[in-house]
C-alpha cells in the first residue's frame, strides 16, 4: 500500500467539529502540522481512549507529549470505522503455523508498527528495555535499524492470537554459555524476545521457525532435576539447586558447571564421571559434602575433598574439607577452594609439594593456614584476597612465592620468609596493609614489582643477612613501603 493510499484513508475521517477559537488556540500551541495530523488520527485516538477534545489538550497537554502520541500513529493505516487493517512499512508475510503468522521486517516503519503496544520494538530500542508502550520516534528508530542491518541482522515477528514474539537473526553464530529462563544456551545465531522485552528461548520450540528461509542455529538444553546435561556432559546447574545427584552415565562435568550455584550443599558424583573441568565448583561457598561413589576409577573422595587418584591432586574442596594426611594428596590444584568463603582454617599436610594457582583465591573466611614441610612452591594468587587470614607459616621447604600469592591478605600483621625462598613474585604481598613487620631470609635474590606495594603499616623489616647482601637483592619498582621501613640485620 502506497503513501498516497494511506493519506486517502486518513482524509476520509470526519473533520473535527470544534469552535474556531479553540482550533486557533490549538494551532497556536501545537502548530498547524500537529492539528492536521490530529484531524487525521481523530477516530483512532478515540479508540485508544485518548481525548480528542481540543480545549482539553490546549489546557492539559504538553506539545512534546501530544507529538509523541501522534507521531506513533501517523504511519498506521485504518478503515473508515477506525479499526486497524494493515501496518505501514515494508514487510513480507511468510506464512502461518503453530498459531502464529510470520512476517519478515524490511524497514524501520514496519518494525516500529509491528512492535507497537508491547514493551519492545526490536529496531527502535535506545535504552528503554521493558518500558511499557514504548514509542520511539522514527528518527531514533532509524538510527538503530541502520546499526543492526548494516551488520546483516534480520528481523522477524511472530504474531499470534494472544502474543507476539520477535526474532533477530544474526549472520554469525554466537556462543552464549548462559542460562536464559529455563534454557541453557550453548550457541545460537538468534535472539528471541517475548512481549516483556525479555530474552526467552523457551519459546523457540513453539514457533514455526521452518517458515523462515534462513539457517537458524539454536543449541539449547532444558533443565532436568536442576541440571543441564547434553551428550552426557553436565554443562550447568540451576542456580537455586541445593542437593545434586549427578545421573549415572554422565561422563563429564564441564568447566565452571556449578559456578553461580551458591545454594549448593551436597554433591554426589557417580562412577561414570571421567573428567571434571577447571573451576567446576568455583564460588560454591556453601558446599558441605563432596562424595565420589566408590566405583569411580578416575577420582575418589576423602574428608569432603575430591582427589584425582592417579596424580594425587586435590581438585575440589569445600568449607568442611580436611586435606587427607595419608599421602593420597601431593598437590592442591588450581582454584581447588576458589571463593569458598565458608572455609575458616586449613592444614596442608607434609605430603603436599605444591599449591596451585588460585587454590584458595577469595576464601574470605579463612583465618589460619598451616603449610606442610614439603611444599616447595606457593602458586600465583594462591591466597589472593583471603582478607581474614591472620596467621600463616611458610616452611623452610618453599623456594618461591608466586605473583600475588598473598595479595589483599589484609589481616596479616607479620610474615616470616625463610632462607630457602629465592624469589618473591610481583604483587606477592600487595595491599597487605595490616603488615607491621616482615622477616626476610638471606636466600632471597629478587623481590618483584610492588611485592610489598601499599603495605602502609609496614614499620620494620628484619633481614637475615648483612647490608651488603641486602644491596644485592633485585627489588622491583614501587616497593617504597619496604625500602623506607626501618631495617634490622639479624
Amino acid at each position: 500500500m502506497s503513501k498516497t493510499d494511506f493519506i486517502s484513508l486518513y482524509e476520509e475521517l470526519s473533520i473535527l467539529n470544534e469552535a474556531k477559537a479553540d482550533i486557533d488556540n490549538f494551532i497556536n500551541k501545537f502548530g498547524e502540522d500537529t492539528y492536521e495530523l490530529f484531524k487525521k488520527s481523530n477516530q483512532r485516538l478515540k479508540n485508544k481512549g485518548i481525548s480528542t477534545d481540543i480545549t482539553y489538550h490546549v489546557k492539559n497537554t504538553d506539545k512534546k507529549d501530544l507529538d509523541a502520541i501522534l507521531l506513533n500513529l501517523q504511519n498506521r493505516a485504518i478503515t473508515k470505522n477506525g479499526n486497524l487493517t494493515e501496518l505501514a512499512g515494508d514487510y513480507e508475510y511468510l506464512g502461518e503455523g503453530k498459531g502464529y503468522k510470520v512476517y519478515k521486517i524490511n524497514d524501520v516503519v514496519a518494525s516500529i508498527n509491528f512492535g507497537a503496544g508491547t514493551g519492545w520494538c526490536i529496531s527502535g530500542r535506545y535504552g528503554h528495555y521493558g518500558e511499557k508502550n514504548y514509542k520511539p520516534t522514527k528518527a531514533e528508530a532509524e538510527k538503530h535499524w541502520d546499526s543492526y542491518t548494516s551488520r546483516g541482522v534480520q528481523f522477524y515477528f511472530f504474531i499470534g492470537n494472544k502474543s507476539k514474539v520477535a526474532l533477530a537473526l544474526y549472520p554469525k553464530m554466537r556462543p552464549l554459555k548462559r542460562v536464559i529462563g529455563n534454557t541453557f544456551i550453548d550457541k545460537t545465531n538468534c535472539e528471541i524476545y517475548n512481549e516483556q522485552d525479555k530474552l526467552d528461548y523457551s519459546l523457540f520450540s513453539s514457533l514455526p521457525i521452518d517458515l523462515i528461509n534462513e539457517h537458524i542455529i539454536f543449541e539449547g538444553i532444558q533443565a532436568e532435576n536442576g541440571l543441564y546435561i547434553k551428550d552426557n556432559v553436565l554443562v550447568k546447574c540451576v542456580n537455586s539447586i541445593k542437593n545434586v545427584v549427578i545421573p549415572d552415565g554422565t561422563t563429564k562435568i564441564a568447566a565452571e558447571a556449578f559456578v553461580g550455584c551458591k545454594q549448593l550443599k551436597t554433591v554426589l558424583i557417580p562412577d561414570s564421571i571421567t573428567s571434571i573441568g577447571d573451576d567446576a565448583f568455583y564460588y560454591c561457598s556453601r558446599i558441605e559434602s563432596l562424595v565420589v561413589t566408590t566405583g569411580n576409577k578416575k577420582y575418589h573422595s576423602a574428608n569432603n575433598c575430591i582427589i584425582e587418584t592417579e596424580t594425587k591432586k586435590l581438585i575440589v574442596g569445600c568449607k568442611t574439607s580436611i586435606i587427607p594426611s595419608d599421602g593420597s594428596v601431593t598437590s592442591i590444584g588450581e582454584s581447588a577452594f576458589g571463593n569458598c568463603s565458608g572455609l575458616t582454617s586449613i592444614a596442608i599436610p607434609d605430603s603436599v609439594t605444591s599449591i596451585g594457582w588460585g587454590a584458595f583465591y577469595g576464601c574470605s573466611g579463612l583465618t589460619s593456614v598451616t603449610i606442610g614441610n614439603s611444599v616447595t612452591y606457593i602458586g600465583s594468587e594462591a591466597f589472593y584476597d583471603c582478607s581474614s587470614l591472620a596467621s600463616v607459616t611458610i616452611p623452610d621447604s618453599v623456594t618461591s612465592i608466586g605473583s600475588s600469592a598473598f595479595n589483599g591478605c589484609r589481616g596479616l600483621t607479620s610474615i616470616t620468609i625463610p632462607d630457602s625462598v629465592t624469589s618473591i613474585g610481583n604483587y606477592a604481598f600487595y595491599y597487605c596493609y595490616g603488615l607491621t613487620s616482615v622477616t626476610i631470609g638471606n636466600g632471597v635474590t629478587s623481590i618483584g614489582y610492588r611485592a610489598f606495594g601499599e603495605c602502609r603499616s609496614l614499620a620494620r623489616v628484619n633481614y637475615k643477612g648483612t647490608e651488603a647482601q641486602w644491596n644485592k637483592i633485585q627489588i622491583g619498582d614501587d616497593n617504597s613501603c619496604l625500602t623506607f621501613a626501618q631495617r634490622n640485620y639479624i
